[in-house]
């Protein structure tokens, strides 16, 4: 069975899920699903340990710093 192909150009290619265990570091992420492993939900922090966001198993999600919107934004 193919797990992933290493492509020429330095990618992978996955085809199935990818689980990881501790700190994974990432330069570009290129995927169309990020999922929880648990119920403690996604956390983004900086390299620092510093919460960017968090997003809860309940599906809300908490920004603890200002947003900042160099253009127009909406709610809805």
């Amino acid at each position: 069975m193919i797990f992933a192909n290493f492509l020429a150009n330095g990618n992978i290619l996955c085809y199935r899920d990818l689980t990881t265990f501790g700190t994974t570091t990432l330069h570009t992420l290129q995927t169309t699903l990020v999922r929880a492993s648990d119920a403690t939900g996604l956390v983004l922090t900086t390299s620092t340990g510093g919460v960017v966001l968090q997003c809860a198993e309940n599906g809300n999600l908490e920004v603890p710093h200002d947003l900042v919107c160099s253009d127009g934004y909406q709610l809805t």
